[in-house]
Order: C-alpha cells, then sequence, then structure tokens
C-alpha cells in the first residue's frame, strides 16, 4: 500500500496524505486528517521508514558498538543495566537503537577487523556508543577527529567523550561494606587475572 493508495481512498492529494502522516501542521481541516487517517487504517498503510530517513538526512537512531553479542551472557547484570539505560535513553528522544558487534570474524574465529564507525559513516546511526575495550585507542581517536559523532563507555581514549564509572568509589563503597562485616582481609581480581 503506497501513499497514492490512501490518497484514492481519502480523495485527497498524495501531498496532503504527506502532511498527515508526517503529522505536519499544514493548515488542513480536521475532517480532512480525519478521512485521512480512517484510509491508512483500512488499508493497513504504514509509512516506508527507510524512505523517510531519506528524505530527513538522518536515521533517528543510535548505535551501540560491543565486541561480541554473543558474550553478553558473561556480563549477566551489568550488561541487562547497559542496554537497558541506553535503550531508555534512546526511546526517550524518539530514536531507535541499533546493537551490533564491533568486529567481525573468518568461519575460523579469526578477527578480521574493526568495525565501529561503518554505521556512522554510511549514516545507519546518527552517532554511536562504543562499549569495546579490545578496539585501539588510536582508532577510536581517529574516528572522531575524522568527525564522527560518538563516545566511549568504560574507557577513556584521548579527547574522546567518554563515560565511565567512579571505579575507586564503587571500591571504596564495596571496601567498607565488607568491613563492616567483620572480613579485614579483602582480594580484588581483575580480568587479566591479576589480584590485589
Amino acid at each position: 500500500v503506497t501513499m497514492m493508495d490512501v490518497a484514492r481512498a481519502a480523495g485527497v492529494s498524495q501531498t496532503t496524505v504527506s502532511f498527515v502522516v508526517n503529522n505536519l501542521d499544514a493548515g488542513l481541516p480536521e475532517s480532512t486528517k480525519r478521512r485521512v487517517l480512517d484510509a491508512c487504517a483500512k488499508l493497513n498503510y504504514s509509512p516506508n521508514e527507510a524512505a523517510r530517513r531519506l528524505a530527513r538526512k538522518a536515521s533517528h537512531a543510535i548505535g551501540l558498538a560491543m565486541y561480541d553479542i554473543t558474550s553478553l551472557y558473561n556480563y549477566r547484570q551489568s550488561a541487562a543495566a547497559v542496554l537497558a539505560s541506553v535503550y531508555r535513553a534512546a526511546e526517550a528522544r524518539q530514536q531507535r537503537l541499533q546493537i551490533y558487534t564491533t568486529h567481525e570474524r573468518r568461519e575460523d574465529g579469526a578477527d578480521i577487523g574493526t568495525y565501529f564507525a561503518v554505521p556512522v559513516r554510511s549514516r545507519e546511526v546518527e552517532g554511536v556508543i562504543v562499549w569495546d575495550s579490545f578496539v585501539d585507542d588510536e582508532r577510536v581517536i581517529s574516528a572522531y577527529n575524522e568527525g564522527l559523532s560518538m563516545i566511549t563507555l568504560d574507557r577513556q581514549c584521548g579527547n574522546v567523550p567518554s563515560v565511565t564509572p567512579d571505579y575507586v568509589e564503587g571500591f571504596r563503597q564495596v571496601a567498607e561494606h565488607i568491613a563492616r562485616k567483620g572480613y579485614d582481609r579483602i582480594c580484588i581480581v581483575t580480568r587479566t587475572g591479576q589480584y590485589y
């Protein structure tokens, strides 16, 4: 079903249908708007979102780039909290959230390159949150200096905007909580296997 079909069913021009479905104030009478909306409902018309993005020259989407989506279960609750927060922020701005992997792999599992900037360059998304500690700092800084709209999550790369937790305060609170419970030996194990 196209806009032309809706226009014929409502007895109006295609331009009028465009004004109504795009919620543009064109001074149309309420009765005309209602006829167009009724025709849309009757014909089960929905606008072509890809065409709308092309016309607007904007995707109304943000990207969340992470190293390997299939490993999210390793992060458990922290990944769910991050995804939910980013999703809510996008939804509040009436944007879609696209999640994708920053690395492609060959069938044998070998890494063949980093692609976190491709969706921004191709205008698939308007900006990207890079949640990946494995991408080289130089690549992130270079993409940002190129003018790509991006921010890093849980890491700092030169002058690239970032959101990082306050680990010092977090670990202090954890240590104080454990001490209040009566424990006096505390060990922190990091991802690299070091311990303190």
